[in-house]
Formats: structure tokens, C-alpha cells, sequence
């Protein structure tokens, strides 16, 4: 085990700091940043529904993660004996429907929130806690996307490209091919439920297969392929379940303008999901920008890999989010992009439980650009793919995996107070597992950094113009060369309880 500092330790803000880590509560908080709990950020967020005897209420919600009842939630402050009087509860894959009439359903889930409805009854007759807060139920049904599970009546069907403008449930009636049109089908309507049902809408790689413009709709079990872009979403509150959408082997005569071979474009559209979807696109996968609230869960994005005359490949982003503060992107795969999603100017995002895998010559994994407040969780970066924070404050990394990268694991450069808490950066071939550059105040407790820079000039942790940073108790072994190298201006850091040895 190892400590030192490059500076006296007798700086007050260096011990202050190192007195927290060593007593837990820095890492308590690493622990906990990112869980979906609203009461102690230490387990799952839950929800509980009362209604008084002979007020029944169909209700619907979708969350991004697993659900499962509870028989009692005390922590809610409803009774200790809160069972439900009706069971009839169904849930799969994060999506619940149930009814009760006089009596409690309590919930526990992984992951947000995404959807909530009134199926049947009074909204006003329910009463609904959300891990520990009281909400009124109307009110949070009016916030978040209607789940539009309780559709009913004989369907519209659709047999071509077209217009829909009024509201109502409409289906494919069989595959649809391109016409003289910009956009095939266009939703100007709010309130729209289209249903694919497994049909697909087709093009000849010009124009956009698919656009919403209006709120509340849905689109699901749709295929549109061979588009310059696939799916459009400009409307507030869009749900986007079940989708394919592919425009990924294309050749060009010229190089592609950067508004072609999209999969997924949502431009401007506050709250968008996108659940189940399967990209396979040419230069950009799901590319969300001034989209605030947007969740992307259980998809997977794959770059097909566009090609001019030339043989050059264009493919750049899986998933781009820009200027798209409060986005998740949760249980997703992305796979032979240059970058696995790119973050840009995007305040208090959630990545989490995803994975990353590069083009034959990928640049960054995940890389973030001018953020505040983002969460990265479990997600595995793998294949030429790092992650870099450039300009970045307030992070906090907690179980990522970046392994077998050509270059270095984890680097930051510039911002500031970002936790790195339990991540796994090793066997990254020419860089360290992490660096820190002209950065400060940053905070690297239990990380793995291991077996890195084999093939570069020495380091497993190197911070280079680094000032007043903190690393304790982080495993420190077997990279190329030192395995805490400090350079430049550095300053101020502070290291301790590290095992350079691979002793522990």
C-alpha cells in the first residue's frame, strides 16, 4: 500500500477531504448517486396507490427498470399492512396495469418513471406516494407520456403514405412503399396512437419515412427502412416502443451531408421515450438534440458503416445527445459507431447500464462535452472505445468497466468535483487506465486500474497540470511504467491507502 501527496499534508482542505473519504462518507454518497430512491438514494424508488372502499381505479405505468409488488411499505408513511384488496395486477417488462378498489398496490422499481395513466375512474379518488412523497395523481398523469394501454374502438387503417391529423388509433394495414412525398407518413396530430403491426414503411433513401410534429403520440411494432431518416419526433412526449429502423448500407456518390442516414432524429421534443428500438444506421444512430427529459432504455444501435465512391467510412455517433439536459439512456447497446454516444452541453444526464463497442477505429466510448451534474452507471466500454469528460463538473462514475481500449481507460480534462467511485479501467493498450488533465477537486475512490499502458511510456493513474485531487484505497497494479505518475503543473493532490502491488 502506498500514500503520498505532492504536497505538505498539513494543507487543511487536503486533510478535510481526506477525513471524509476515510470515514465513508464521500463514498456513501458515490454509492448512492444515480439510485432511483427518492428517500435515501440507498435502494429502489417506489410507488403506492390508495383508494377508500367502492372507488375502484384501473391505473397503467411504465417504468425503465424491473417492477415488483410489495406488501408493505412503511417508509411511505401508508399503514404496515398496506395490501392491496385486488391482486390482479399484471406486469411485464416494466409495464404494470392493475386496479384497486379500497385499498393499497405498492411498488418497488429499478430505474424512472416513465409513463402513468387513469385508465379507468376518478384520478381524484386515487391517492399516490412516489417514494415517500405524496403526489397528486392527476397531476403526474398530465406530466408523463400516457402509456395509451387502454385504447379502444375499431382502429383507423392505413394503407399509404399520408397525413394523419386528427387524433385517434391508427395501424398499417400492410407494408408501405415511398411516393412522391418528403415524409411518407407525417403525425400533426396531438393524441395519435399508431400501431405498425409488424408492417413496414419503406423508402428508396430520400426523405424521412416517418415524422411526428404532434404531442402525445405513439408509434410501436413499425419497421421503416432505406430513409434518409428513418423516424422523426418533433412533438412533446412522444412514446416510441418496439420500432425498427435501419438505413444503414447505403453508398454515395458524394460524401453524405450531415443530415443524412439518421435512424432516429428527435428535434426540439421535450420528454421523448424510446423503448425496444433496433437502429441500424449509416452515419448517425438516435440523434436527440434540445430534447430535454428524453429517455432511451433497452434499445440497441449498431452503425451499418455508410460508404462514398472512395470507401470511406462516415459513421460517427450511436447516440448524440445535444443540449438535451435530463436524458437517460439506460440498457442500451452500441456497437460500431466512432463514438458510443457523444454528450454535448447536456446538464444532469444519466447513462447507465449500457455497453460500448467501436468501429474498427472508434474514437471515445462515451464522451462528454461542457456538462454539469451527469451520472455514469455500470455501463462497459470496450474495443478502441475510453471515456472522456472534457469540461465536466459535479460527475459521478460509479461501476463502469472500460477494458482492452487501444488507448487510455478514463480521462478527464478540465472541469471539476467529479466522483469516480468503483470503476474498472484495465488492460488499455498505449495510455493509462486513468488520467486526469488541467483538472481539479476530483475525487477516485476503490477504482481497478490495472495492467494498462503495456505498450506506452508508464502509468496507471497519471495527472498531468492536475491540482488538489484525492485518490484513496484505489488498486493501482501492473500498468507499464509508475503507477502513479503526476506532471506538469500539478499540485496539491493527495494520495492514500492505495495498493500498488496487487496485494490486496
Amino acid at each position: 500500500m502506498t500514500d503520498h501527496a505532492d504536497v505538505p499534508t498539513t494543507a487543511c482542505n487536503r486533510r478535510t477531504a481526506a477525513r471524509l473519504l476515510l470515514g465513508g462518507s464521500l463514498v456513501g454518497l458515490a454509492a448512492g448517486v444515480g439510485s432511483a430512491s427518492a428517500d435515501s438514494g440507498t435502494g429502489p424508488a417506489t410507488l403506492a396507490f390508495h383508494t377508500q372502499s367502492g372507488r375502484r381505479v384501473d391505473y397503467a405505468f411504465e417504468a425503465t427498470g424491473d417492477v415488483r409488488p410489495l406488501d408493505h411499505a412503511p417508509h411511505l408513511d401508508v399503514p404496515d399492512d398496506s395490501v392491496s384488496t385486488d391482486r390482479g395486477t399484471t406486469i411485464e417488462n416494466g409495464v404494470v396495469t392493475g386496479a384497486i378498489d379500497g385499498g393499497y398496490d405498492v411498488f418497488a422499481y429499478e430505474g424512472h418513471l416513465a409513463a402513468f395513466a387513469i385508465i379507468d375512474g376518478n384520478c381524484a379518488a386515487l391517492r399516490l406516494w412516489d417514494s415517500g412523497e405524496s403526489v397528486a395523481p392527476c397531476e403526474l398523469e398530465d406530466r408523463l407520456p400516457s402509456p395509451h394501454w387502454g385504447t379502444r374502438g375499431d382502429p383507423t387503417v392505413v394503407e399509404g403514405c399520408t397525413t394523419i391529423d386528427e387524433p385517434g388509433y391508427y395501424v398499417l394495414g400492410r407494408d408501405v412503399s415511398t411516393c412522391d412525398r418528403e415524409v411518407c407518413i407525417e403525425i400533426t396530430a396531438d393524441d395519435v396512437l399508431l400501431d405498425g403491426r409488424g408492417h413496414a414503411v419503406e423508402g428508396d433513401f430520400e426523405g424521412v419515412g416517418v415524422r411526428v410534429t404532434g404531442d402525445d403520440a405513439v408509434v410501436r411494432d413499425l419497421a421503416v427502412v432505406e430513409w434518409d431518416v428513418c423516424l422523426q419526433v418533433r412533438g412533446d412526449h412522444a412514446l416510441i416502443q418496439g420500432v425498427s429502423l435501419a438505413n444503414g448500407d447505403r453508398v454515395f456518390e458524394d460524401e453524405p451531408g450531415d443530415d443524412r442516414t439518421i435512424g432516429l432524429a428527435v428535434e426540439g421534443a421535450t420528454g421523448c421515450t424510446v423503448r425496444n428500438v433496433e437502429i441500424y444506421a449509416g452515419r448517425e444512430g438516435a440523434k436527440l438534440t434540445s430534447s430535454p427529459d428524453a429517455i432511451v432504455v433497452d434499445s440497441s444501435i449498431e452503425g451499418g458503416g455508410i460508404e462514398a465512391t472512395t470507401g470511406d467510412d462516415d459513421r460517427t455517433e450511436a447516440v448524440v445527445l445535444r443540449e438535451s439536459p435530463d436524458a437517460i439512456l439506460a440498457g442500451t447497446e452500441c456497437i460500431g459507431f466512432l463514438f458510443g454516444c457523444l454528450v454535448d452541453g447536456s446538464d444532469r444526464v444519466v447513462l447507465r447500464d449500457s455497453r460500448f463497442q467501436s468501429a474498427d477505429f472508434g474514437l471515445s466510448g462515451l464522451r462528454l462535452l461542457d456538462c454539469g451534474d451527469p451520472t455514469l452507471l455500470d455501463n462497459f466500454s470496450s474495443g478502441f472505445q475510453p471515456i472522456d469528460l472534457v469540461d465536466v463538473t459535479d460527475g459521478v462514475l460509479r461501476g463502469n468497466r472500460v477494458r482492452s481500449t487501444e488507448r487510455y481507460g478514463i480521462q478527464i480534462e478540465r472541469g471539476s468535483n467529479n466522483v469516480l467511485f468503483q470503476n474498472d479501467a484495465s488492460d488499455n493498450q498505449e495510455g493509462p487506465g486513468i488520467q486526469l488533465v488541467d483538472t481539479a477537486e476530483n475525487v477516485l475512490v476503490g477504482n481497478t486500474i490495472r495492467g494498462n499502458n503495456v505498450l506506452g511510456p508508464g502509468g496507471g493513474l497519471v495527472l498531468i497540470d492536475a491540482v488538489d485531487n484525492v485518490a484513496v484505497r484505489n488498486e493501482i497494479c501492473e500498468n507499464g511504467g509508475e503507477q502513479i505518475l503526476v506532471e506538469g503543473a500539478s499540485s496539491g493532490n493527495l494520495f492514500i491507502e492505495n495498493d500498488t502491488t496487487c496485494s490486496s
